[in-house]
């Protein structure tokens, strides 16, 4: 079993144990079983290729580096498995998360995803590893019994991610539309290069039309080290 505990600004101090990633499961040859409050699958496609993503600049607040707020945090009441690699590198994952119907509940566990409440969500991906090239297709279909902020919608979405390195440079490349739900169609792209034990970052990214922040537009510059 894992609860990861909260930083400082993560959330109300009462909550410190509570508020993020808490699941129990178990692991085989055959793949891997989680219950919980998790990271899906949906956002670890980000996580994967995202030198900031749970840093400063994650995709809270609107989301305005380059993807929408499905990347922030945790869905609530979610089972999840994930197969182990099969033939030539290729993964599988799905999800289900789930409120009691009409429940007051927010599907999500924070931020302006707490608007959906009640029903469920649903997620379906696909990986691909292999030496140096990162690949990922994830879907996401969101069906909540009640939405308490206008320019959310019921409604499906996806993504798609892929990395490739080489020596100590890597690039990777991400584009979502989730535009249905309300959250508009996002792109972010960045460049690593490894200088011994720290990682130089340029990354750039940008939102479009999303109803639910009044379709404004969003452009971020990002460069630092690690």
């Amino acid at each position: 079993m894992q609860d990861e505990a909260a930083g400082p600004s993560s959330g109300p101090a009462s909550k410190e144990v509570t508020f993020r990633e808490g699941f129990a499961g178990f692991q085989s040859p055959w793949g891997k079983m989680r219950v919980g409050r998790l990271s899906t699958p949906y956002k670890t496609t980000l996580t994967t290729i995202d030198p900031w993503t749970d840093n400063a600049l994650q995709s809270r607040g609107g989301g305005l580096g380059g993807s929408s707020e499905l990347h922030a945090n945790f869905f609530n009441n979610t089972i999840e498995y994930s197969t182990a690699k099969l033939s030539a590198g290729i993964s599988a994952s799905i999800w289900h998360a789930t409120e009691l119907d009409d429940s007051g509940k927010g599907l999500y566990n924070t931020g302006t995803l707490q608007n959906f409440s009640g029903g469920s969500a649903d997620g379906f991906g696909l990986r691909y590893i292999s030496g140096p090239v990162f690949l990922a297709l994830d879907h996401i279909e969101i069906n909540a019994d009640n939405i308490g902020l206008l320019g959310l919608s019921n409604g499906g979405g996806w993504q798609i991610a892929g990395r490739y390195s080489f020596q100590d440079w890597s690039f990777a490349a991400f584009y979502e539309d989730v535009q249905d739900i309300g959250l508009g169609k996002n792109t972010y792209i960045n460049s690593i290069y490894r200088l011994g034990s720290t990682r130089l970052i340029l990354a750039y990214g940008q939102n479009r039309d999303a109803a639910a922040y009044g379709d404004e537009d969003y452009d971020n510059w990002s460069i630092g080290a690690k």
